[in-house]
């Protein structure tokens, strides 16, 4: 039995670790899958990785803390499979350091991708 058989996926940070394990995991599901990640090389990999075990998949470079690229991932999941199904919020980054060390702009970006992507992945699949 496949639980998300045909539904239609997106996975942010996709492209490894938890993330690129849950795209796999949804897609031997029979889920289609959209690996989402910042890093082009690993997400293309990832989604080459679930077609050539018989899946669905695209990929999507996105930061997931810019909105234009957020909604250029939306648009272009629903454009290949007509729907979103599951949006399985995964991204974030947890830089090494101490509060004295770690400089604001890291800071400001471990904000952006581990809270912000929420809110503008969330804001721009939920309607549809």
């Amino acid at each position: 039995m496949q639980r998300f058989k045909n539904d239609v996926v997106i996975v942010t940070g996709g492209g490894s670790g938890i993330g690129r394990a849950a795209a796999k995991g949804f897609a031997a599901e029979g889920a289609r899958v959209v690996v989402a990640d910042l890093n082009g090389e690993a997400c293309e990999d990832a989604a080459r990785e679930i077609l050539d075990q018989g899946g669905t998949a695209i990929p999507a470079q996105c930061d997931v803390a810019v909105d234009d690229d957020v909604v250029r991932m939306v648009e272009a999941t629903v454009a290949t499979f007509d729907r979103i199904d599951i949006l399985f919020n995964n991204a974030g980054i947890a830089p090494r350091g101490t509060v004295v060390d770690t400089p604001e702009e890291v800071w400001d970006r471990v904000m952006a991708v581990d809270l912000k992507s929420i809110f503008l992945c969330s804001k721009h699949v939920v309607p549809l």
